[in-house]
């Protein structure tokens, strides 16, 4: 009896952690010439992080970065404990669309961020924003 529990516990366990890491994997933020995209998580609207986003660099007034418990919509997540940071698009529209960057290293972000700059600045060479390096900077006693 308790051979079996063993046995089913370790693969209740081995399940668990594959599906965790197809989560982790499928997480991507796709850097085109003209827009950015991000695919959507997977999981029901409490454990949802990031819903599908496609901005054309074009669209981008200016980029900015929080860090609160709120998911892609900017909706309060309930069972998140963790701040997690967003990268948040503001559009010449007057929408703000928010990227979740908590599974990405600062170097990441910052390298994501300076890229949508760069792109934003072949568009429209007068556009004017803090480099990624100081948008993480401004965010003083948060660890990303």
């Amino acid at each position: 009896m308790i051979e079996w529990f063993g046995f089913l516990i370790v693969v209740f366990a081995i399940v668990y952690f594959l599906y965790m890491l197809f989560r982790f994997l499928k997480r991507r933020i796709v850097l085109f010439d003209d827009k950015i995209y991000v695919q959507k998580d997977i999981g029901g609207k409490d454990t949802k992080l990031q819903y599908a986003l496609d901005v054309k660099f074009d669209d981008i007034q200016s980029i900015g970065i929080t860090v609160d418990s709120n998911n892609s919509h900017n909706q309060y997540m309930r069972f998140v404990i963790t701040p997690m940071p967003n990268v948040v698009l503001y559009l010449k529209n007057g929408k703000a669309e928010r990227i979740n960057v908590y599974y990405y290293s600062k170097k990441q972000t910052i390298e994501i961020i300076d890229y949508i700059i760069g792109k934003k600045k072949l568009i429209d060479a007068t556009f004017e924003n803090k480099s990624g390096q100081e948008l993480i900077d401004g965010l003083r006693n948060v660890k990303i």
